[in-house]
């Protein structure tokens, strides 16, 4: 699951991204409809712990470095007795290092840390929630989704939030796909839709689940919205996107 970014300080060091969970190929939209979507391009949160760099081609040496580092630093932290939320966000890019290898049952041990010293973290619980999913255990990423959605607050009082929360809403939507839920898939998805109707990626994901429920006309008409989106020509929206009356 790509695609803004929240602005820097202690509790905004997250680029955000979407993990996208797998789907079942047998209900993947029909190829002559839709060309293959993009693989995301998800950024590390900037962090003192390590540089930037792209998940969809990860350097071993680059993971296994920021990894050295985060642990290096949770150490001086914990040593100096800096405050929860410096130790907290160090816990959680060498989870995040840790999920770039796949390793996700470290991921969760250094997420669950990070949520001991901040639990209201809507961003531990999102990650997490995508760890657990690639481990199938569904009912703790459901919990975790839900908790992030519940504490990322309401997107019309903080307007930076609504990319935030539309991402969260995908996340839940492509578990409850993947669980063959597809009337709340679709749900999720169009709550994700009204929170950011220029992510294209979100009609294509509903037109996957309207697909999966023979709703052929539905399907078809997120699949075109999907294309005017992706195309190149089109406009670029502008910064009233995050407005939900756009």
């Amino acid at each position: 699951m790509g695609r803004r970014s929240l602005m820097m300080g202690p509790m905004a060091l997250l680029m955000v991204g979407t993990a996208v969970a797998q789907r079942p190929a047998a209900v993947a939209p029909n190829a002559s409809n839709a060309a293959p979507e993009p693989a995301p391009s998800l950024r590390l949160p900037i962090s003192p712990c390590y540089g930037m760099w792209d998940v969809r081609t990860p350097s071993q040496t680059a993971l296994d470095q920021s990894i050295d580092r985060c642990t290096a630093r949770i150490a001086a932290l914990i040593q100096s007795k800096r405050g929860p939320e410096t130790v907290a966000c160090a816990y959680f890019a060498r989870g995040f290092a840790h999920a770039g290898q796949q390793d996700y049952a470290r991921a969760i041990l250094d997420y669950d840390e990070a949520i001991k010293l901040m639990p209201r973290s809507p961003h531990w619980h999102k990650y997490r929630g995508i760890a657990y999913q690639e481990l199938r255990d569904y009912a703790r990423a459901m919990a975790d989704y839900n908790e992030a959605i519940r504490q990322t607050g309401n997107p019309d009082l903080v307007p930076s939030n609504l990319a935030n929360l539309a991402d969260l809403y995908r996340n839940r939507a492509d578990l409850y796909y993947s669980r063959g839920d597809l009337a709340h898939a679709v749900a999720d998805y169009s709550e994700a839709i009204q929170l950011d109707r220029f992510n294209a990626t979100y009609y294509r994901s509903r037109a996957e689940a309207y697909r999966a429920q023979n709703d052929e006309r539905r399907a078809t008409a997120d699949l075109d919205e999907w294309k005017w989106l992706m195309a190149p020509s089109r406009p670029r929206p502008s910064a009233l996107r995050y407005h939900r009356a756009c």
